[in-house]
């Protein structure tokens, strides 16, 4: 998929997805996420990830669409990958990584069994 197609197809899910506005949800799942050192693997940083609302997952996601083809083409990772393909998979992992965050504020738990396997269990 082209893209343009792929930012314009993950804007609109995140348009379309339900997300936690309630405060103090937002708050507790941030104490809790910053008590194991939650930091999902985004090539490109979003800075403050867990405090993000709908309006600023929308501008992450267009950081990550407008980012610089020079700077992604200095990453190891870009090896054998188009920078267009880096972007997807960024912008993907991006969108999975917010509807995880939205789960979480949702308590819902096998999205803490997610976070606890990968940052707390031994």
């Amino acid at each position: 998929m082209e893209n343009k197609a792929v930012y314009e197809d993950i804007k609109k899910k995140i348009d379309d997805l339900s997300v936690v506005s309630d405060e103090k949800l937002c708050k507790a799942t941030e104490k809790r996420l910053e008590t194991c050192s939650y930091a999902p693997p985004f090539l490109i940083e979003i800075p403050e990830f867990i405090t993000l609302d709908k309006k600023g997952a929308q501008k992450a996601l267009q950081t990550i669409y407008e980012y610089p083809e020079s700077v992604l083409k200095s990453y190891p990772i870009t090896d054998n990958k188009t920078v267009d393909q880096v972007k997807n998979i960024t912008m993907n992992a991006f969108y999975k990584e917010f509807a995880l965050l939205q789960d979480l504020r949702n308590n819902v738990p096998e999205a803490w069994d997610q976070i606890n396997e990968l940052y707390e269990d031994d």
